[in-house]
């Protein structure tokens, strides 16, 4: 699944801020690079985010969700989380446009064609499909644009043990799969919050 046009996906954007690519590159990127890189991301998160009809966290949600020291690294490229939500969060909600993200997304009732796709997706990426037990299914779409919407729910299954390993929620977005949280703090645990609905 593409991260990136789910948002928060942040590495190429990082990496756009560099003269030349990572495998020709002979000394590390400067300051300088580094920061154009880093507000590039900032730029690519907030388009995808508005493209996918998501919101960032706000300022205050970022400091509560990741620790200052915290660091994270995708494809080679080391960041800190906080600094990169905190500069979201700043660009994004002092736009004039801005609006608050509990006002943007509204639940809708699945047809059941939206609901098979989705049980359908979600199994596939389980080890035992056939196993697979959902509860709680719902739609959350963009209030402004009901094209922007996702499937979101919990779903509990057996592992390569046999047994039921207990419900975790899910989002599946059409087009781009499936997403399942990870750690708290984490893109995909991000991406699911944002993107069922969450504060």
């Amino acid at each position: 699944m593409n991260k990136q046009a789910l948002v928060l996906t942040v590495v190429a954007a990082l990496l756009a801020g560099c003269s030349t690519s990572p495998q020709t590159q002979s000394t590390a990127p400067s300051e300088a690079e580094l920061e154009a890189g880093m507000n590039a991301g900032v730029d690519m998160a907030i388009a995808n985010i508005r493209k996918n009809g998501l919101t960032p966290m706000t300022a205050d949600q970022c400091i509560e969700q990741y620790a200052a020291d915290a660091m994270q690294t995708m494809n080679g490229v080391t960041f800190a989380p906080r600094d990169l939500c905190l500069r979201v969060a700043q660009k994004y909600y002092s736009s004039p446009t801005a609006q608050q993200p509990a006002s943007l997304r509204e639940q809708f009732e699945l047809t059941a064609t939206q609901e098979s796709e989705a049980k359908t997706a979600v199994s596939q990426r389980l080890k035992d499909p056939e196993s697979a037990r959902f509860e709680e299914l719902y739609g959350s779409r963009l209030k402004s644009d009901h094209s922007k919407w996702s499937i979101c729910g919990m779903v509990n299954a057996k592992n390569s043990f046999g047994g039921y390993t207990g419900a975790k929620p899910f989002m599946y977005l059409p087009g781009n799969g499936v997403v399942f949280p990870g750690e708290p703090g984490s893109i995909d645990s991000d991406i699911v919050r944002l993107g069922c609905g969450g504060d």
